[in-house]
């Protein structure tokens, strides 16, 4: 008869009693049985190969080994998991925390929804803000930024902030593109004193400079705004 992993799994999946030739045979042979395991999955695929057809002290200590090697890797899988979230609960409280601007200064970056309520609520000279909704691989987002910038020159001095919002920088952004409906990139929303009151979507900056001279004004275009949701 053969000795090794074969005969041992023979013998195992028929439920038979093993000799004592064999017994001493795989006694001899259980580190041989034991690595033979680990590096093929062929004899446990099988399925009449379950831990009540066992029979072998040999290959009942394999079966206990190899339990407690998937146990290990699942607990450094889950370690893992723990690891990786509490890094990315780090990275977004360090973005909350932090006062960033681009474009020279022109632009300020919003990292969370506390922290666009809290501009509208401490600007107060600066009643008509407008949003840029973008995404850092958005490409028209990227061509439209001198433009944006352009529009901040001109329109800065005129109690008008300039703000651009990143929808993957973390969940609280991601809500405020569900909560405002935002569905494309760029998409501008133009509030006054908090309030939304016009939006467009679209790299047209004759269009951006009509809408924002209408909310300094006061001129209604008869714009439909879809609301918060």
């Amino acid at each position: 008869p053969r000795t090794g992993i074969v005969h041992a799994s023979i013998i195992a999946m028929k439920g038979t009693r093993a000799t004592p030739m064999t017994q001493s045979r795989h006694r001899s042979s259980r580190a041989t049985c034991l690595r033979r395991l680990m590096a093929s999955s062929s004899v446990m695929d099988r399925p009449s190969f379950t831990h009540h057809h066992i029979s072998t002290p040999d290959a009942e200590h394999a079966i206990d080994t190899l339990d407690q090697i998937s146990h290990l890797q699942s607990k450094q899988s889950d370690d893992s998991d723990t690891i990786e979230t509490i890094a990315e609960s780090q990275v977004e409280q360090q973005q909350l925390e932090l006062i960033e601007y681009e474009s020279g200064g022109l632009v300020r970056v919003v990292h969370s929804e506390d922290e666009l309520l809290q501009i509208f609520n401490e600007d107060e000279k600066q009643e008509t803000f407008v949003i840029e909704f973008a995404q850092r691989k958005c490409r028209p987002c990227r061509y439209f930024e001198k433009k944006f910038v352009r529009l901040a020159q001109t329109y800065g001095p005129k109690s008008v902030q300039f703000l651009k919002l990143y929808g993957e920088t973390n969940e609280s952004t991601k809500n405020l593109f569900r909560k405002y409906r935002v569905t494309a990139t760029p998409s501008f929303l133009l509030f006054k004193e908090g309030e939304l009151v016009k939006r467009m979507w679209g790299i047209n900056e004759r269009k951006l400079t009509d809408k924002i001279e209408a909310v300094l004004f006061n001129d209604s275009d008869d714009e439909m705004v879809v609301p918060p949701a």
